[in-house]
């Protein structure tokens, strides 16, 4: 069994692959629908799965506090990008929350679910946070991983555009 920062490091590359292959193949499904029953099944696992990655990141990283939370937040952006500041932990919750209410609008209209208009708006947010959170803020190799993951989202989007899925 892994040590906790590494198993929080490992529920956060594990719920990150799912949001890049549930995305790439509902970019990809525009063209092919036949994909998106499985995009649908990979974007939720991927939310719930980010759930234990923030279970894991609070019992094992914070004691459960989500003051020393927002106090490992403020060093890591110190950190990375010289500026202390704690309030990046909320950023995290409204994301957690964006994909859950996303995925569980999936399940609840899935013929509609494109159509609604804040999707555009919360999945490029999402996509900004896994930029954040696995490019960014990330120490290599995982950076590398994180790296993958947006460019196979990138080619699915390009892809799914251009009207050729495969």
């Amino acid at each position: 069994m892994p040590d906790g920062l590494a198993w929080t490091r490992l529920t956060a590359w594990v719920a990150l692959t799912g949001w890049a292959a549930g995305q790439a193949l509902w970019l990809l499904g525009r063209r092919q629908p036949s994909l998106l029953p499985a995009a649908r099944l990979l974007w939720t696992a991927g939310a719930l799965l980010h759930l234990v990655h923030v279970a894991a990141a609070f019992h094992t990283q914070h004691g459960w506090s989500h003051a020393e939370a927002v106090a490992f937040t403020a060093r890591v952006t110190a950190d990375h990008i010289g500026w202390r500041w704690g309030g990046g932990i909320w950023f995290n919750h409204l994301f957690a929350a964006l994909w859950l209410a996303d995925a569980a609008a999936a399940w609840r209209a899935p013929a509609d679910v494109d159509a609604r208009r804040w999707r555009t708006a919360a999945r490029c947010f999402l996509a900004f946070m896994v930029v954040q959170g696995g490019i960014v803020f990330a120490v290599a190799p995982g950076r590398w991983y994180g790296v993958a993951l947006v460019m196979i989202v990138a080619v699915a989007w390009w892809k799914g555009r251009r009207g050729t899925a495969a």
